[in-house]
């Protein structure tokens, strides 16, 4: 898995799941639960030399991977779950940050390593 950009989002894991239940995920609502502002946000981003696209990719990316390793959803549900529109786009995201698909990460039980 040597797409995986070096930095782990598991600090705003809480922060995204919250926004996201909420109905939203965005800068101002992941600013508002950390109680920062969004531009502190964003420097904050700048300053680890990432985006916050990429905090969300990897968040959904790991919860993914659980989800495919310890789970019998389909990959439609996990997909709409993650908020992806389909079972396409999840899957070329994770492809994109894996290299594999996720039904192969499923079946060999691929480790990150």
């Amino acid at each position: 898995m040597n797409n995986i950009p070096s930095v782990r989002a598991s600090f705003m894991e809480p922060f995204y799941l919250a926004a996201k239940e909420a109905g939203t995920v965005n800068k101002k609502t992941i600013a508002h639960a950390l109680d920062i502002s969004p531009r502190t946000l964003q420097r904050r981003l700048e300053q680890s030399s990432t985006s916050f696209s990429t905090i969300i990719d990897l968040v959904r990316f790991d919860k993914a991977q659980r989800l495919i390793k310890y789970s019998d959803l389909t990959m439609l549900e996990i997909s709409l779950m993650l908020g992806h529109q389909n079972a396409s786009s999840f899957t070329r995201s994770f492809r994109r940050l894996s290299g594999v698909s996720p039904k192969k990460f499923r079946l060999f039980g691929i480790e990150e390593s």
